[in-house]
Order: structure tokens, then sequence, then C-alpha cells
């Protein structure tokens, strides 16, 4: 009995641990999706996007009737006679006002300020664009160093197998007469090379795990493991033909640091406006209503009344030289943005015909390194063939299985690589969204 209850808590064990591993499976679309939620840089940037916003709330109160309330209580040495109609014989005076006032034109400066707000908060938006798409760069790279690190050990595991294969045969051989016991010796000291390099390797793994950890923004040392999509992801994108003139003005259209210069432009031109509104009038209009007394009095019977309309004007006559000169400092600023501009564009157009050309050498690498594997392969079993009838040496074998692992990490690489290509032109181009969703189009 007690028996069959520490078989079944085994099995239900078994069945919670393999469930856990499978949930804790993930891909690069979850990756990347979860990144985009919890990312610290992502929220402070929105965060920021909603402080610049409320500015614009804050110059729309200005706009508001102002209301102010002012109480004076003060003591006299002697009365003036206007003052004596007022306060009677007494010293003390009590002086309180209500105001009230609205602007009702002052040259458009109000909204031109909300104007130029809404050119930063445009251009926080750009910037915050820019912040996804790099985060997205930042997991798709990690999570195909991953990749990399986990084909290297898959690809060593394999050939110790091999290896303890050919050590069997060598072991037999030796046994029969047919071989030395050097041959021995040579494999077994080749199968600890390798285990060598497998511990290597998995700490590889494990290490670009926690920094794939790091760049979603979940605890570095979270268990995940994630899926094998080298082979789907570059079966959909291998054959795409790239034209540069195309991409390029896509690039000029999409990418965010281009759409930032034009923005830069409307600020300068904004800020132009804002600066003309200083040469028209502020008119208000505003009421007033005030009492005054040498003592609080129920009912009052001094007070007072106002309204008005006040024009308020700044005559440019000796800054009107200032006004000009800051219109002529903006429009030199626009030439600025311009020269970067074309620097910008040099800049950006080398990066992408850059990364052309290193995804044309990866795709010949990785077919150079199918051919490379597949002759490696018919290397090794010749060697292993003619060692098993006793015509072949024990290095041949060796060397071949050398030759096979070199050729089968080269062409994982160059897959993964190619992958990772691919997502640094997503990313100069300025494309939006998960690198294969837009990349295998």
């Amino acid at each position: 009995m007690k028996n069959n209850i520490c078989i079944l808590v085994m099995v239900v064990l078994l069945f919670q641990i393999e469930a856990f591993s499978q949930n804790n499976i993930i891909n690069l679309s979850h990756a990347v999706t979860e990144a985009l939620q919890i990312q610290p840089q992502l929220k402070a940037a929105v965060y920021n996007i909603k402080s610049l916003e409320k500015q614009i709330d804050i110059i729309d109160y200005d706009n508001l009737p102002q209301l102010g309330y002012g109480l004076n209580v003060s003591q006299w040495k002697w009365l003036m006679p206007n003052k004596v109609k007022l306060l009677g014989n007494e010293l003390r005076d009590i002086y309180t006002e209500f105001r009230l006032s609205q602007l009702i034109y002052n040259g458009g400066k109000a909204s031109r300020q909300e104007d130029l707000i809404e050119n930063s908060v445009g251009y926080e938006k750009l910037n915050y664009t820019a912040l996804e798409q790099r985060v997205i760069l930042n997991v798709t790279k990690t999570y195909f160093e991953v990749l990399k690190a986990k084909k290297v050990s898959a690809i060593y595991k394999n050939t110790l197998e091999q290896l303890k294969v050919h050590l069997e045969t060598a072991d037999a051989l030796y046994s029969i007469g047919k071989s030395s016991n050097l041959d021995v010796v040579k494999a077994k000291v080749q199968i600890a090379l390798i285990e060598e390099e497998i511990k290597k390797a998995e700490n590889n793994v494990q290490a670009q795990l926690y920094a794939l950890n790091n760049a979603i923004g979940w605890e570095t040392d979270k268990q995940i493991d994630i899926e094998d999509v080298t082979d789907t992801y570059y079966s959909g994108v291998v054959n795409i033909r790239y034209d540069v003139p195309e991409l390029l003005n896509e690039m000029y259209s999409t990418n965010p640091e281009f759409k930032k210069v034009q923005l830069d432009y409307e600020a300068k031109n904004r800020e132009i406006n804002l600066n003309n509104a200083d040469y028209y009038p502020s008119v208000y209009a505003f009421g007033t209503m005030n009492w005054e007394d040498s003592k609080m009095r129920v009912p009052m019977s001094n007070y007072n009344w106002n309204v008005g309309v006040l024009l308020s004007y700044n005559i440019p006559f000796l800054q009107g030289g200032r006004f000009k000169e800051k219109n002529q400092q903006l429009e030199i600023k626009k030439d600025v943005i311009r020269a970067n501009e074309e620097s910008l564009k040099k800049r950006y157009e080398l990066n992408l015909k850059t990364v052309l050309l290193k995804l044309e050498d990866l795709k010949s690498r990785i077919a150079s390194s199918e051919n490379i594997v597949e002759l490696a392969k018919e290397s090794q079993k010749t060697a292993e063939l003619k060692y098993s009838i006793g015509s072949g040496s024990s290095l041949d074998v060796i060397d071949a299985v050398q030759i096979l692992t070199t050729a089968e990490i080269n062409l994982s690489q160059n897959l993964l690589d190619y992958l990772s290509t691919l997502a640094d032109l997503h990313n100069v181009i300025g494309r939006n969204g998960l690198v294969f969703s837009a990349g295998a189009r």
C-alpha cells in the first residue's frame, strides 16, 4: 500500500514538473510583448508624455477669469479730507477688495503656446516609439543569442554521442587485436575535451538566458526556456529581395529620427509665431468691488464697484530690434536642422546599405555551410566505415567528427546571425511591431 502511494506521488510530481516546464517555454512574440508591457524605461517615457500634456491644461486655465481678493488694515498718522469722509475721526483704515479680470485678446499667444507644447508632446511620442523599437531589437537579438548558445550545446552533445560510439568501436577492435590501445586513448581524450566544451556551452546558455530576462524586464534568475524558431523564420525571409531606393524612401518616412527632424522644423516655426505675438496688445475686461471703513460694520455702507476694459501694449520702439534678432536666430537654427538632416540621411543610408551587404554575405555563407555540412557527413561516414573494417585510422574518424561539429556550429551561427541582422534592418528602417511580422512580408 505504501509503495503504491509513493508511486502515485512521484507520478503527480513528474506531471507537475512537466507542466511547469511547458508553462515557462516562451516564444519571441511573448518575450517582446512582455518587454513592451513592463520595461521601466517605457513606463517613464509614458509618464513624461502625460506630464507634457498636462502643460496644455495649465495654459487653458490661464485663459479662465482670474478672481482675486485683498484685505489691508493700516493706521494713519493723520487723515486726508477724502479719508475723513470714509473713516470719520478714526485713524484706523480697513480696506478690502474683490477683483475679477478676463483676458479677451493677446495676439493668440495662449494658442501659440499650446501649439508649441503639442509639438513637444509629438516629439516625446516619437522618442517613445524609438525606445520601443530599441526594446524590440534588444529582446530579439538576445533571444537569438540564447538560441545560438543552445544550438552549440546541442551540437556538442551530439558529437559526444558520436565519439562514444567510436570509442566502443575502437575498444572492440582493440579487444580482437585489430587496433592499438592508442586508438582507445585518443577517443577518451577527445570525449573529455568535448565534455569540457559542453560545460562551457551550458554555462553560456544560462548566461544568455539571464541576459534575455534582463532585456524583457523579468528577474534575472527567472527560470525560462525558449522555442527554436530558426528554420521557421529563415524559410519565411530567405527569398525576400530588397530594393534599396524603396527601403530608403520607407526609412525616411517611417523612422522616428527623421520624423523628429520635421517636428524640429515645426517647432522653430511655432517659436517664431509665438515671438511675433509680442507685437500685439493685450486686452482685459475687469471688475472690482471694494469696501473701506474704520471698523467692520453691518450693513456695509462705504462700498463701491468699478468695471472696465484695460488695453496693455509694450511699444516695440526699443525692444523691436530684440524681437527681430530672435526671429533671425530661429531661422539660423532651422538652417542647422537642415544641415543635421543631411548628415542623418547619409549616416542612416550607410547603415542600411551595410546591413543589406551583411545579409547577402550571410546568405552566401549559409549556402556554403550547408554544402560543407553535407560533405562532412559523407566524410565521417566514410572514415567510420574504413575504420570499422580496419583500413582506416582512428585519427581520421576523430578529425571527421571535429570537422562536422565545426561545420554544424558555423551553419547554426550563420542562420541566427542572418535573423539577427534582419532585426537590425527592421530597426534601421524604423518599422514598428515584431520583426518577423513585418520582415517576412
